[in-house]
């Protein structure tokens, strides 16, 4: 028989905290409810089984030029870190993740739909807010196989998109350039893109993933066609990266079928995600164990 757990008053009084936290970061009053009920999760253990995942809108990501604004795109952050952690603010949030020793590699995402030098400038924001020094946060793509052997931590942020080798390339692809000769994982819908996890250079270093869905590209590749770039105004973030992929994979699918009116599956089938939780346990890839926290602007949410 499962062990039930007692609430106290104590874990009550934590649930109603973060309701007020919620509002001195600027949250609605559903935000606040959603809040709350994060800290009475975390203190019943309700959501023990289940690997959180957070997607966090905002209709004004973008300033008049079209560009990701950093002020924004930093308050979606810290809105996003304080939900998936559970702390009582954002800092805390951050603060759980990352110590000021840490050396931090970026790994950011330049082909195609590139990450957003707002997003990069506001996380470099964040880190650096929480003591952790400019010349110990490096940021790299193509190049980072070199830049990143000295970095004890890693902090995964592509973009989203589909892709024309693998369905779609979200966290688990992004690593791809950590490796010398990244062709030699092509191959099979690149099937075994899990195992650059095991490598040195990236295992168990990784501490968090966040994917850039402010513009995302649900079809196409490697020729970026403007009729199937999207602005979906998000972030999903999250610790575990098959279950970001998993919640990335939904959305694209979601968008294709609402743009076809009918189900239009991906080709290749992105097989990658489901065989790095199977064949090299990276992560879970079962949706029915993974909580999706909804932040934000609720406009053509699709999931």
């Amino acid at each position: 028989m499962k062990e039930q757990k007692t609430v106290t008053r104590r874990d009550f009084i934590k649930g109603v905290a973060y309701k007020a936290v919620g509002t001195a970061i600027g949250l609605t009053a559903a935000e606040q409810v959603l809040f709350g009920k994060l800290a009475v999760k975390n203190a019943w253990g309700l959501s023990s089984n289940k690997t959180r995942v957070v997607i966090i809108r905002d209709e004004n990501v973008f300033d008049r030029n079209n560009e990701v604004d950093s002020y924004v795109v930093g308050k979606m952050l810290d809105k996003g870190i304080q939900a998936l952690t559970g702390k009582r603010s954002a800092r805390l949030g951050w603060q759980s993740l990352f110590q000021t020793s840490d050396k931090i590699g970026i790994k950011t995402s330049v082909n195609m739909v590139p990450t957003n030098q707002g997003l990069i400038d506001a996380l470099r924001g964040k880190l650096e807010g929480i003591g952790i020094s400019f010349a110990n946060i490096t940021t790299a793509d193509a190049e980072a196989f070199n830049s990143f052997k000295d970095r004890n931590v890693l902090i995964n942020m592509p973009a989203l998109k589909t892709h024309w080798l693998s369905g779609i390339a979200g966290v688990i692809k992004n690593y791809i350039n950590l490796t010398l000769v990244p062709s030699i994982y092509h191959s099979d819908s690149c099937a075994s893109l899990g195992k650059v996890w095991k490598k040195p250079i990236v295992a168990n270093k990784t501490r968090l993933n966040i994917v850039d869905a402010t513009k995302a590209l649900f079809h196409g590749g490697p020729q970026v066609e403007p009729r199937y770039l999207w602005s979906y105004r998000g972030l999903i973030i999250g610790e575990d990266p098959v279950a970001v992929d998993m919640v990335c994979l939904q959305l694209i699918q979601a968008k294709r079928n609402e743009y076809k009116k009918e189900f239009w599956e991906l080709n290749p089938p992105p097989k990658h995600i489901e065989i790095a939780d199977k064949k090299y346990k990276l992560g879970i890839s079962d949706l029915s164990k993974i909580e999706v926290v909804k932040i934000g602007w609720e406009g053509e949410i699709l999931l």
